[in-house]
């Protein structure tokens, strides 16, 4: 094997309790050892991964994965410090060169850690060509990061950026071509790192640990699709928003629907009721006005008769006068008064004239007045003019046949018929084009569908086929798998010690197994095996239970023994078996200093006493009472029974016989005192009948009342000091071979128990191994699943031949209601042509309108002109009336005239003969005049009468017609400006009250009968209880025409919703129209960002990472496949590894192998269908993923989304494979997992994991890169046999390591050195003391410090 480089040292300054530590390997191995606490771990995860690559996340720092512990607690030591600065480094050597990585941090209490890397390549070493510290006294402190810059100089690497060291790191240590192989070499290394590994291990772990190794698209990668995501987010916010508020809107709409039908009604009513009213009072004083204008008429010519009359009459008189006998004197007054009458008609000439004169200046203003509305009617005409031009042009578009009847009707308003019926022609048209549009539009609907129905039918046969295909591969696999557990089943009786079938029992299970088509048919197995196994284990459980009754009475036994056993060797010597109190009461006894003695310890026997009267004698006294009894001195006799009383016991108190006649006892106490009274006991008991106590040789004895026989069973050994002593000694023999005996029995029922446990261990073992039906199973739902999937796909392909069929005939269909729909418009049969031509019809019935309003405004400009012009002929009328008073103070003057020139000439003419001729002729026209006067009189008297009575009436009525006509006119006006508003109808060709016909019929019946307050109060509450999501629109209520007028029942104010929106007022149905258009293009927005967004994924850049990852990893997993293949396990056992493609697990979702194929696809190549399938798998993807968080109540950010839906590792699925001794491979189930022995189990986990590192190595440019590994608590639950095979995988793989256990010393023929570190910390002690020892191969070796 080639040179290469290996770890050589690791270094610690100022890090976590070291001061400055340095652990060397032996050959690039290095072992921790050392109880939990004892800083193994931190040791191990400080360097793998962390001086790799300087990454400080808190997860990857802690073993188990926790973001607990932060790298800042091992400088500041949880806070006790408020700064540190420290070191870790690892010097690798390869020949007699040397390579160093290091880092350096500073850590300060609520500060950021600081951070500078360094690579160095000079071939210095630390500790011996230069140091990480300065030494002040005995003090070591650390460089800071300018210092130790210098101190590094300029040959070598530094950084204060942890992605900047990685690079250096890998580029000048490892050689991986690109950094993202690197990060994945890291994350599989701390994958492999994970403490206690192997006592967790499933096949599934190890596919869990094997797939989050390969390595991903970066964050950087998705950039573009995450900014995409998050722009949609924002649109699919807003457009949330928009649909809160259309939906508010909706709610507020129809309220003000409901406010405008009945505001607009009100106004209607009031309006045609004010009208009829002044309909009629202007009938009434229009009639009444005629009869007093005839009435006048008639009047005024008998008075221009009667003042002719009397200007005659005064003629006539006068020249009768002047005819008649006058004198000079009455000539000359008439004179006179004839010139002061001149004079005064002279001035009623002069006022006239000035009269006349204001009626001319009136006419003049008048006048003016005309010539001013002739501007404003000139003005209406060229607008009218403008309008007639823009609506020509439309009809170049449009081709409207009424257009030519328009320009004729604006001059008449008798022709405003005529324009409604056109307007009603416009909006049938623009119906008929709006119907038309929107039935091209469903066949362009139903074209799209149909094509892609086409395509859907040709991919679901493909699937149908390959799913029929797939069925009986599944069919073909079940039986074979029937076939091995029939096989395995057949096999237990050569592999098993307790459980296996009869041969009935197999011939049912094979039936079983025969008919077996999943859980619900696993019952007659269970029951079959539950059965069997209850027999034998019920067998050996009921052996086991009287085994474990019987060992526990002897378990009893041997402890009643061991304290019988203590308790004899606690007393001083044995005695009667005593009741508690009795134990009390001489315990008091002593307590009060009385003295007494048991009988039995006050006597002793004689010589004369044999060994067989001995033991009847003690029977006897035993029988009696008397063994035990108590002797009292006679002077404690009193107080001892004082003490009896309290409690019990009994005393010997017999007085003295005088003679000792019973020669077996005798006294041998030697307190003088109760010898006596000893002796004085013993004094009373003979053999005799005369005694009071006997004790016979045959066995009688007689106390008192009582009296019998005893017979001994034991020997004597109470009385008697040496006699209670070899008793003792006698008792603790028997009690100890007693206890000797029962504990060999208690061991001998406990092996046979061990025995019996063990088989039931077995069995249970066995049956637990029995062959499983999990592939059978997986089988059989794999079968099912497909057929499922046959049949879905069968009946989606049914369903969609169906759709397709029943699409073709709407499509038929549509095509032919467009033949009749557009066959009488002269349009292009395009959706374009024909939404221009909805919107050129649309602004010409605008136009149309404008022009109907801009006609009304003309008529009513002539109207006005024409009232000017009555004003001026009434103006006239006057001037004509004075210029008659004018003509009257005229011929007054001229009449005097004359007067005055026949009195002058009669006054100064002398008298001639026809005076009296003249004088009969007056008298007689004066006759005749005088009667027409009469006549004339009476009837001015009639006519008088009559004005008299009409003219009050009609002034009257004139007021209130005027009022009326006032009060209609603003009712008319609030009516008008209410329908100017278009909020309920457009008024269109119809006049005022036509419209105000329709407006009262609008309100709504349950509305009729109430009030103002009733109706605005619901519109504000409706209102301000639906604002909440319109708030951001500007949305308010305004109040319109703010005058209140005083009518009863109308109210002119009223409230208008309007809303500002970029600066515009919109009213409401406008700002409605916006919301739902602005809905409408946001919609639009998202699918045209939908597509873009997962057309992103097909870019060049982006499709070929994913290859590239794809193909990288698959390459990764033959490499270590095939090295695994190759790897002897000195077991028998040899393993491979497969990456499976996943099939599609939903609707929408493609095969694994499919998407592959379009992602390696030329984009320019790919069809329309092809990016729909990518782009719908991906979105269906990643709203699954969403839903999955939303239930679990997870937030994913986008970057999370798009990196679940892009992370092709779910693509693929791991499967593992096991050969023993070259046999066919085999799928390393679970069930044949349980089945591994300890060592094969371990082999099954290691071998793919460790394959897996060296693929990764294989990756790197350069071959001398160092080979390493990490273990925390290293092969913990490998069983110890099996241990030296996991280390010599480790040597088969050439992989340095850094190992740490509780348990391990890795000292095995396997490993050829070890450097052994042996970590002791006291509980919360701050110093870690170190113990090195090297192992060579064959002894391990303590070394010097």
């Amino acid at each position: 094997m080639s040179e290469r480089w290996r770890m050589n040292r690791i270094g610690f300054v100022n890090f976590w309790l070291y001061d400055d530590e340095v652990f060397s390997f032996a050959d690039g191995k290095l072992l921790l050892r050392g109880q939990n606490g004892s800083g193994k771990s931190i040791t191990t995860q400080s360097f793998i991964p962390f001086i790799l690559d300087g990454d400080r996340t808190p997860s990857r720092l802690d073993p188990f994965g926790s973001n607990d512990r932060r790298m800042e607690y091992y400088f500041l030591n949880d806070g006790e410090k408020e700064e540190a600065t420290g070191y870790l480094y690892l010097e690798f050597k390869k020949g007699n060169r040397y390579r160093t990585i290091g880092i350096g941090q500073q850590a300060q209490k609520g500060k950021a850690m600081g951070f500078w890397g360094f690579v160095v390549l000079d071939g210095r070493r630390i500790g011996y060509d230069f140091n990480l510290y300065r030494e002040v006294g005995n003090t070591k402190i650390a460089y800071t990061k300018q210092e130790i810059k210098k101190v590094l100089g300029e040959n070598n690497l530094f950084t204060e950026t942890q992605k900047d060291y990685m690079r250096f790191v890998n580029k000048h240590i490892f050689g991986f071509p690109r950094l993202e192989q690197y990060e994945q070499f890291i994350r599989l290394l701390i994958k492999v790192r994970a403490p206690k590994l192997s006592k967790e291990f499933t096949p599934k772990k190890v596919y869990e640990i094997l797939n989050d190794s390969l390595q991903t698209l970066s964050d950087e990668d998705l950039r573009a699709m995450v900014d995409a995501m998050e722009k949609m987010d924002d649109i699919q916010d807003k457009l949330e928003g928009l649909k809160r508020a259309y939906k508010d809107l909706q709610i507020i709409r129809n309220e003000y629907i409901r406010y405008n039908q009945y505001m607009l009604g009100q106004k209607a009513m009031a309006y045609l009721e004010e009208k009829n009213m002044v309909d009629a009072a202007r009938g009434k004083l229009e009639a009444e006005m005629e009869e007093l204008k005839e009435t006048k008429e008639k009047l005024e010519k008998s008075y221009k008769r009667a003042e002719q009359l009397k200007a005659e009459k005064s003629l006539l008189e006068r020249e009768k006068e002047a005819v008649g006998t006058i004198d000079l004197e009455e000539a000359d007054e008439k004179l006179r008064q004839c010139r002061s009458r001149q004079e005064d008609a002279r001035k009623e000439l002069a006022m006239y004239c000035q009269s006349i004169e204001n009626h001319r200046n009136a006419i003049r203003e008048y006048d003016a007045a005309v010539r001013g509305i002739q501007k404003n009617i000139d003005a209406y005409q060229m607008e009218i003019e403008q309008l007639v031009h823009e609506m020509d042009e439309l009809q170049e578009l449009i081709c409207f046949s009424g257009h030519g009847q328009i320009l004729s009707l604006w001059k008449n308003p008798d022709d405003y018929d005529e324009c409604k019926k056109i307007r009603s022609e416009i909006e049938k048209l623009s119906k008929n084009v709006e119907a038309a549009l929107e039935e091209l539009k469903k066949f362009r609907e139903i074209q799209i569908q149909w094509d892609r129905l086409s395509e859907e039918c040709s991919s679901l046969e493909e699937k149908k086929a390959q799913a029929w295909q797939q069925v009986n591969d599944a069919e073909t696999m079940e039986e074979a798998l029937r076939d091995d557990l029939i096989e395995a089943y057949y096999g237990l009786e050569q592999l098993n010690q307790e459980f296996y079938l009869s041969k009935k029992e197999l011939e049912q299970m094979a039936v079983y197994i025969q008919k077996y088509q999943g859980m619900p048919d696993y019952g007659n197995i269970r029951n079959l095996i539950g059965n069997i196994w209850e027999m034998k284990n019920q067998k050996l459980g009921s052996g086991l239970s009287a085994l474990e009754v019987r060992k526990e009475k002897q378990a009893e036994s041997l402890r009643v023994c061991r304290e019988e056993l203590k308790e004899l060797e606690k007393v001083p010597e044995i005695t009667p078996v005593r009741r508690e109190i009795l134990c009390r009461t001489r315990e008091k006894l002593t307590e009060n200093h009385i003295s007494f003695l048991p009988f039995y310890e006050a006597v002793d026997f004689t010589e004369h006493a044999s060994v067989q009267d001995r033991d009847l004698l003690e029977c006897q006294l035993e029988d009696a009472g008397l063994l035990d009894a108590l002797v009292v001195v006679q002077k404690d006799y009193t107080r001892a029974m004082k003490v009896l009383g309290e409690l019990s016991d009994k005393i010997l108190c017999l007085e003295d016989s005088g003679k000792m006649r019973y020669r077996k006892l005798t006294a041998a106490t030697g307190d003088m005192e109760l010898r006596k009274m000893t002796e004085r006991i013993l004094s009373n008991i003979g053999e005799e009948d005369d005694c009071r106590i006997v004790l016979k040789p045959d066995g009688y004895f007689r106390h008192g009342a009582l009296e019998g026989y005893s017979r001994p069973e034991t020997e004597a050994c109470y009385i008697g000091e040496s006699i209670r002593r070899e008793k003792k000694k006698e008792q603790i023999r028997r009690k100890t071979e007693e206890l000797q005996l029962l504990q060999q029995e208690l061991e001998a029922s406990e092996q046979e128990i061990s025995g019996v446990k063990k088989r039931m261990g077995i069995l249970q073992e066995e049956f637990r191994g029995l062959p499983v039906f999990d592939e059978l199973d997986e089988a059989i739902a794999m079968k099912k699943d497909l057929n499922w999937t046959f049949e879905k796909c069968s009946e989606e392909c049914g369903k969609k031949q169906k759709e397709k069929e029943s699409c073709e005939i709407l499509k038929k269909q549509s095509a032919q209601r467009i033949i009749t729909k557009c066959r009488e418009l002269p349009y292009e049969r395009n959706i374009e042509s024909y939404e221009e031509i909805l919107g050129a019809l649309h602004e010409y019935a605008r136009q149309l309108e404008a022009f109907q309003i801009a006609g009304m405004h003309f008529l009513a400009e002539e109207g006005n002109k024409d009232m000017r012009k009555q004003l001026i002929e009434k103006e006239e009328d006057a001037i004509d009336i004075e210029d008659l008073c004018k003509k009257r103070a005229e011929q007054e003057i001229q009449e005097q005239k004359l007067q005055i020139e026949k009195l002058e000439e009669f006054l100064n003419a002398s008298e001639n003969k026809e005076r009296a001729e003249r004088l009969k002729l007056i008298r007689d026209e004066l006759d005749s005049k005088g009667k027409e006067e009469t006549e004339l009189g009476k009837k001015q008297a009639v006519w008088e009468d009559a004005v008299k009575k009409l003219e009050p009436g009609i002034e009257a009525q004139k007021n209130s017609v005027t009022e009326k006509v006032e009060k209609e006119a603003r009712l008319r006006k609030y009516f008008d400006e209410e329908l100017s508003l278009g909020l309920v109808f457009a008024r269109e060709s119809k006049t005022i009250p036509e419209a105000a016909e329709q407006a009262k019929t609008i309100i709504r019946e349950t509305d009729r009968n109430k009030s103002v307050a009733e109706i605005v109060s619901n519109m504000d509450r409706i209102f301000h209880a639906h604002i909440g999501n319109l708030v951001i629109y500007g949305i308010f209520m305004e109040d319109c025409f703010t005058e209140e007028t005083t009518d009863a029942m109308v109210l002119r104010k009223r409230h208008r919703i309007v809303s500002y929106m970029q600066g515009r007022k919109l009213y409401f149905e406008e700002f409605y129209q916006v919301i739902k258009e602005r809905i409408d293009e946001t919609e639009l927005l998202i699918r045209q960002k939908d597509r873009e967004l997962f057309e992103n994924i097909l870019s060049d850049t982006l499709s070929r990472k994913l290859n590239v990852r794809i193909g990288e990893s698959r390459k990764w997993i033959q490499d270590m496949s095939s090295l695994m293949r190759k790897m002897d396990t000195s077991m028998s056992l040899t393993f491979s590894l497969d990456w499976r493609a996943k099939t599609a697990d939903g609707e929408g979702i493609l095969d694994t192998v499919e998407l592959e194929k379009m992602l390696n696809r030329d984009r320019e190549l790919m069809t329309a269908e092809d990016i729909e399938k990518i782009s719908a798998h991906f979105r269906n993807k990643i709203y699954t993923v969403k839903q999955i968080a939303e239930e679990n109540g997870e937030v994913l950010s986008y970057s999370d989304l798009v990196r679940e839906a892009l992370d092709y590792r779910k693509w693929f699925e791991f499967k593992m494979f096991y050969y023993r001794n070259n046999d066919n491979k085999k799928e390393l189930t679970n069930g044949a997992f349980n089945r591994f022995s300890g060592g094969e189990k371990a082999m099954a986990m290691y071998v793919p994991l460790f394959a897996a590192v060296n693929a990764q190595y294989k990756k790197a440019e350069q071959d001398d890169l160092p080979r390493m590994i990490a273990l925390d608590e290293a092969f913990a639950g490998v069983d110890d046999k099996n241990i030296s095979s996991m280390f010599d995988l480790v040597r088969k793989f050439d992989f340095d390591y850094i190992m740490n256990s509780q348990v391990l010393w890795g000292c095995y023929a396997s490993v050829p050195f070890l450097r052994i570190a042996e970590l002791l910390r006291p509980a919360n002690s701050q110093v870690v003391t170190v113990i090195y020892y090297l192992w060579n191969g064959k002894q391990r070796i303590i070394e010097e410090q």
